[in-house]
């Protein structure tokens, strides 16, 4: 693959690690704004929001191999540019 093809791909890859932050973040926020205090509804409330922590959880560890794979693909992507810049390729 060529050198423009990873940076697509690489934008592609760390569009979607936003996208999954910016989704985890809300998610929480909802699960924040959410709470009902003192109300009889404590009971449903704590079943929500445990499924709420289980879709966070996840979030997290596909954003982690994301955020992980962006990264390796940023180091690919450097030493690509390195070799073009003195000739070798």
């Amino acid at each position: 693959m060529d050198l423009t093809t990873w940076m697509v791909a690489w934008a592609v890859v760390t569009t979607a690690v936003i996208v999954l932050a910016y989704y985890r973040l809300t998610l929480g926020l909802h699960e924040i704004l959410g709470m009902r205090l003192g109300s009889g509804q404590q009971a449903e409330f704590y079943a929500e929001q445990r499924q709420v922590e289980r879709k966070m959880e996840k979030l997290d560890i596909l954003g982690v191999a994301l955020t992980a794979m962006s990264a390796v693909m940023v180091v690919v992507i450097a030493i690509l540019r390195a070799l073009d810049a003195a000739g070798a390729r």
